[in-house]
């Protein structure tokens, strides 16, 4: 009797755990198309999106070619960054030289409102990979840090495979 309600139990917590599993993975929100709206949010003026830049040598980084009267202005580009329990959109537009235009975390709350302080965000834009310094202050909040890292990392991925994402 014991052994049954064990093994009742266990499957139980097994299937419970599975089914959580299954419904709380979105894979939608890792697709640069699921946040186009998200990007308008940005100081960027653009009036249309190019087709996606997929490359398998470009790892997990999708970038998007950003138009404004038929000629590129930035690559749209998306990462997910780990926030305590979970993963966040980190968004951000990069110029064709390879300077960070703006970026944007769209699920970022209350908690968080270092990320959506412009003043904050100045110290990134219009930075490449290498000119980046960390900000000890607001480093000392995990998604801050998180977002420092991420951002650097894209900068680094785009200027890598730029021929590939650019085209020259």
């Amino acid at each position: 009797m014991k052994k049954n309600i064990l093994f009742l139990f266990i499957m139980i917590f097994s299937v419970s755990s599975w089914g959580y599993k299954i419904s709380s993975k979105d894979e939608s929100r890792y697709n640069i198309d699921y946040f186009r709206g998200s990007f308008r949010m940005m100081k960027v003026d653009y009036d249309r999106f190019g087709d996606k830049k997929d490359s398998k040598k470009l790892g997990y980084y999708n970038f998007i070619p950003l138009y404004k009267n038929g000629e590129t202005v930035g690559y749209g580009a998306i990462t997910h960054i780990k926030s305590y329990n979970k993963h966040e959109a980190l968004l951000a537009i990069i110029s064709p030289e390879g300077k960070l235009m703006d970026f944007y975390l769209p699920d970022a709350n209350d908690k968080h409102q270092e990320v959506h302080d412009y003043n904050w965000k100045n110290s990134y834009i219009g930075k490449e990979y290498d000119e980046m310094e960390f900000d000890g202050l607001a480093g000392s909040t995990f998604i801050a840090n998180s977002t420092y890292g991420e951002l650097k990392s894209m900068l680094r991925a785009f200027e890598y495979r730029k021929k590939d994402i650019v085209g020259k």
